[in-house]
């Protein structure tokens, strides 16, 4: 039912533009447009060690929602709403200059998110509006991402020293035993434990398809 979401703190130790980022984006909100943005005043000293489980709820009904989730830069460039967005079919609208996504050299991040300037925050609704056609495929591709890279055994933790392993390995000056079997870099689903399953909004989606190919394609490699 809503077009783009937002529900957060203001951020306090960031530096200008940034200090102010969600306080111009809180401009954005139009009940009319769909547009539900809103920076809450601070409960507690930023940032809050505890909320209330009202606020839990009003996050995760604006997360599940929207069609496109507003991601801006918190104390740091990333935040968690990455994510969670992703993890809840929205997909998400990065203003955060100079981020790094995760593991991008493996995840086709352009087929799941929206990267904007900070300065041009207020273009975001017709940015989003451009977007629409796509939703559904990025929709899709952000849960399929979700699914293979952040929910696998052992998490992103495992992930960072495969990739780390299999640098090492690959590189000329390596020295050791070439013959020694690796795992994967993605380690296959734990057996006896339920398997996180493929949305069944997302079987005829291209692009969730191809995300899979990918990890085949890259597992196969290791």
């Amino acid at each position: 039912p809503l077009l783009i979401g937002f529900l957060g703190a203001p951020t306090t130790n960031s530096q200008p533009p940034a200090k102010n980022l969600r306080m111009f984006l809180m401009k954005l909100h139009d009940p009319e447009k769909r547009i539900d943005v809103t920076v809450r005043s601070p409960k507690c000293k930023v940032p809050c060690q505890k909320h209330q489980p009202e606020y839990y709820q009003q996050y995760k009904s604006i997360l599940l929602r929207s069609k496109f989730q507003l991601v801006p830069r918190g104390q740091g460039l990333h935040s968690h709403r990455l994510l969670e967005s992703i993890a809840s079919g929205s997909v998400p609208i990065i203003l955060a200059d100079n981020i790094v996504l995760p593991f991008n050299d493996l995840i086709p991040w352009e087929k799941a998110v929206i990267i904007v300037k900070e300065k041009n925050w207020n273009k975001v609704p017709k940015i989003a509006l451009t977007h629409l056609s796509k939703v559904h495929e990025m929709q899709c591709a952000g849960l399929a991402i979700y699914r293979n890279f952040f929910l696998r055994p052992y998490g992103t933790i495992n992930l960072s020293f495969r990739i780390l392993q299999r640098n090492i390995r690959r590189n000329s000056k390596f020295q050791g035993e070439s013959a020694l079997n690796m795992e994967p870099l993605l380690l296959p689903w734990e057996v006896g434990k339920p398997v996180p399953k493929k949305p069944s909004f997302c079987t005829s989606s291209v692009s969730a398809q191809d995300i899979e190919m990918r990890v085949q394609k890259l597992n196969m490699e290791t």
